[in-house]
């Protein structure tokens, strides 16, 4: 059996899963808090958790024996307590070939679903929820009624239903859960029952592994605790290099403060106090600086220097003379062509740049290619004169060329020397200025007239490059570095002295000891999320060493799939889908996905929502659980809840044919709100002489809900069951008419009378479509059956027969008119209103 080789293979699992196993085996919920106690289970396993596992054997299910040559049936269910809020000690009788249990929406019908769902072989919905409205204090409980060769056999739920093979030969088609046997794939999901056990269990190892993959991240946590260290520390490193492997006792002794450094601690801080009086470190900071101002100066006396030095001075003085050269070159060269022109002031630096702006000014004006004839000032004809075109040649003249680049020369070397100005060697009042002032005033005198002499040099540069001329010597001056390098010395031999008696080195000694202890101080406060980094480090550490997968899960259900999936079953399948008129070709295909296992028979070449509709889909569903408990040699019932809801009128037709077909070989049960189907079922059985059973699930009045009675409702009967109906409610209407002797006796008979007659008239209208029509146009069915209009002995002779037996009747359904007055029929009256009704549905009755 497939049951057993799972078993067998479940205990080759580890125990968390072959703990999920056992709790699928017995239907148990795995909720949240099963799931989480499974976890804890896997955790202790794997040593990530601390506690002790049970040891789970898993035997194979030992069912009650049955023998070979025993005939066994389902009778029913009886004393329901405690489930779903269906009525208590209701019975539920099952007969031997097609039983129809009729419930109107809300009456209880799919709490009884549920129970048959947990005690037979199902994929419907299993959960039972309490009734509060019970007795049993809160226990659940039920019996199952079978018949064993004859004998009664009960089999008590919940108690009993995992060890009676008796409740393995029901199996029940489940209409909400049919269509689940589709996929999003477009392919179908066909297999045995047992296959589910893969599902389940693939898809509660994932949620383990989920729960386990969160609970890595979460324990995913960072060595941050150097942060907390502003020093270098040998503690720091410690510190730093915690893992996993570390143990908590070695870094509590590692940072534990010892009576001697406490001891210490108190030494060293009254000599710090005495350290800190000298103040060492801060006069060594000072020279630093002082030393750091000096070399500053040094720098900008050697700028000064660089650009007051004699070379640059001659390299100036030629300059000048290049440019009085140019000047006397442009005016003997290019003046020469006005002196016939007579012009004022020739030569002259305001003629000169008169005739520049005047350039400056035509350029501007110029149009394209255009020449100006006329004079751009005073707009007379120029056409004729030429001493424009001289002007510009005398622009464009060499000298004028290098005339015009040593004067800029000069305006540059004049900006450079004006910057020099404010260029200031040593400013008062600062740290440098005061300490040359009180320990070095002469070479404060020094640096002050050196800065002179070439503020005053730097005057007289710019003098002469603007006049063009030197008009007295001018004299490079000079400083000697010397003596701020031996000021500098002194500072660092300064220095040198206040480190000779190594009192920086004892500091340093001193700040170390300070260091660590107070390193050891920050450590033990952050104990408690050290030991809790190397705990979470450790678990991951034994963590990386699991794996959790769905892999073994997927390779064994394949196995299996290829074992017992057999092409008996395939061909069994595929008649059952021609039977039902779904005409498809399929291939096996097996797949395993993360949390799921799949094999299916997938449609060739097609995809699933473009050939099958709801309804095929649907039928499909259907036409593998026939096909699996066909091939059962265990199973004897099959029930089906709401097996046509949402269908076409053709596709109920041909499930019920199959079903009343199928009752021939075994027992049928149908749980439907549906009257049509009903009407369908009881006709086929009676036309394929298949014994029919009815039940009714009642939701009363009072709401009480799950009701039995064995009798079908009024609107569900035929003609003959209501005319035996009436005549059983008459024989009791009798009695108590003979029985009225007061006011409200007698007032009870018309009454009852009344709803009597409306009744009949119910049955009249009824016999003309069963009776008179032969069925061939009934009110419940979609289509008209013209063959058996062949039937039919309808005659216009007939009409006065219908009109008088109906209007007898409904003289008592209406209000009646007050010249009729009171009278009321008595119930020899209404025997003959009976007896007419019967008379013609006898004699008409077809043939």
């Amino acid at each position: 059996m497939i049951s057993d080789d799972i078993t067998t293979w479940v205990n080759t699992l580890p125990y968390w899963q072959r703990l999920i196993s056992d709790k699928i085996f017995h239907s148990v919920l795995i909720d949240e808090d099963v799931m989480n106690e499974i976890y804890n289970v896997f955790k202790i396993e794997n040593k990530l958790m601390q506690g002790n596992n049970e040891t789970l054997i898993l035997e194979p299910t030992q069912f009650d024996d049955i023998q070979p040559d025993e005939t066994v049936l389902w009778k029913g269910i009886e004393d329901v307590k405690g489930i779903n809020a269906l009525s208590d000690n209701q019975k539920i009788n099952i007969g031997n070939q097609l039983t129809i249990i009729y419930g109107k929406n809300g009456s209880g019908k799919s709490g009884y679903v549920r129970i048959f769902n947990n005690a037979f072989v199902s994929r419907g919905d299993k959960s039972l929820l309490p009734n509060i409205y019970s007795s049993s204090s809160g226990k659940q409980s039920a019996k199952l009624l079978f018949e064993v060769n004859g004998s009664n056999k009960i089999v008590n739920f919940p108690k009993d239903i995992k060890v009676q093979n008796y409740c393995r030969r029901v199996s029940v088609f489940d209409s909400m859960s049919a269509l689940g046997d589709m996929t999003k794939e477009n392919e179908l999901s066909l297999t045995p029952i047992e296959f589910n056990f893969f599902d389940k269990l693939a898809k509660f190892t994932k949620e383990i592994k989920d729960k386990f993959d969160n609970e890595k991240a979460l324990n995913q946590v960072k060595n941050d605790f150097s942060e907390s260290f502003s020093e270098e520390t040998s503690v720091k490193k410690t510190i730093e290099s915690i893992n996993g492997n570390t143990k908590l006792e070695d870094i509590k002794k590692a940072i534990k403060v010892s009576d001697d450094e406490d001891e210490l601690l108190k030494k060293y801080t009254v000599r710090k106090k005495q350290l800190d009086a000298l103040n060492i470190n801060e006069r060594i900071k000072k020279i630093n600086n002082l030393v750091q101002d000096i070399h500053q100066i040094k720098d900008k006396i050697k700028v000064l220097s660089d650009k007051l030095c004699v070379e640059r001075i001659q390299k100036i003085r030629k300059l000048i003379d290049k440019y009085n050269l140019q000047v006397q070159l442009s005016s003997e060269e290019g003046l020469k062509q006005f002196e016939n022109d007579q012009i004022n002031n020739l030569g002259t630096p305001e003629w000169k740049s008169f005739i520049e702006a005047a350039k400056s000014y035509y350029d501007s004006i110029e149009k394209g290619n255009e020449k100006l004839d006329y004079c751009i000032l005073c707009k007379q004809d120029i056409s004729k004169i030429d001493l424009i075109d001289k002007y510009w040649a005398y622009l464009k003249s060499e000298s004028e060329l290098q005339l015009a680049q040593v004067n800029r020369d000069i305006i540059s070397l004049i900006n450079d020397f004006e910057k020099l100005k404010s260029n200031e060697i040593i400013i008062p009042k600062t740290r440098l200025y005061e300490y040359l002032e009180l320990n070095h005033v002469n070479i404060l005198s020094a640096i002050t007239q050196f800065e002179g002499e070439c503020k005053s040099q730097t005057k007289d540069i710019i003098n002469a490059l603007r006049k063009k001329e030197f008009g007295n010597e001018v004299l490079s001056p000079t400083f000697g570095n010397k003596i701020l390098d031996d000021i500098i010395q002194n500072l660092n031999d300064e220095k040198v002295k206040l480190n000779s008696y190594e009192i920086s080195k004892e500091s340093e000694t001193i700040q170390k000891f300070f260091n660590e202890y107070n390193a050891k101080l920050i450590a033990e406060k952050l104990l408690p999320k050290i030991e809790d980094y190397i705990l979470k480090t450790s678990w991951l550490i034994k963590a990386e060493k699991c794996r959790v997968s769905t892999q073994s899960i997927t390779v064994k259900q394949n196995e299996l799939f290829s074992k017992y999936v057999t092409e008996d079953y395939k061909e069994k399948f595929k008649s059952e889908c021609q039977e039902l008129k779904v005409n498809i070709e399929i291939d096996s295909v097996q797949r395993g996905t993360i949390g799921s296992t799949k094999n299916k028979l997938s449609i060739k070449g097609k995809n699933l929502d473009k050939i099958l509709s709801e309804g095929e889909q649907r039928s499909v569903a259907l036409a593998n659980f026939l096909a699996e408990t066909e091939i059962s040699e265990e199973n004897v019932c099959v029930i089906f809840d709401d097996p046509v809801s949402s269908l076409d009128y053709e596709r109920r037709d041909r499930i019920a044919k199959r079903l009343v077909k199928l009752a021939k070989s075994k027992q049928v049960v149908v749980l439907t709100h549906d009257l049509s189907f009903m009407r369908s079922l009881e006709d086929l059985a009676k036309t394929d002489e298949v014994i029919l059973d009815f039940q009714h699930i009642q939701r009363l009045p009072n709401k009480t809900i799950g009701v039995i009675n064995s009798k079908i409702p009024w609107i569900g009967m035929k003609v003959q069951k209501r005319l035996s109906a009436l005549r059983l409610d008459l024989q009791n209407m009798t009695g108590n008419y003979r029985k009225c002797d007061t006011p409200e006796k007698e007032e009870k008979y018309v009454k009852d009378a009344k709803a009597w007659c409306e009744n009949l008239r119910e049955t009249w209208e009824r016999a003309i479509e069963e009776t008179l029509l032969c069925g061939a146009v009934e009110r419940y069915k979609p289509s008209i059956n013209t063959q058996s209009l062949k039937k039919a002995t309808f005659t216009k002779e007939l009409y006065p027969e219908i009109d008088a037996g109906m209007h007898e009747c409904s003289d008592w359904v209406h209000d009646r008119s007050l010249n009729l007055g009171e009278n009321v029929p008595e119930p020899d009256d209404l025997k003959r209103y009976l007896d007419r009704c019967e008379t013609f549905v006898g004699s008409n009755k077809a043939h």
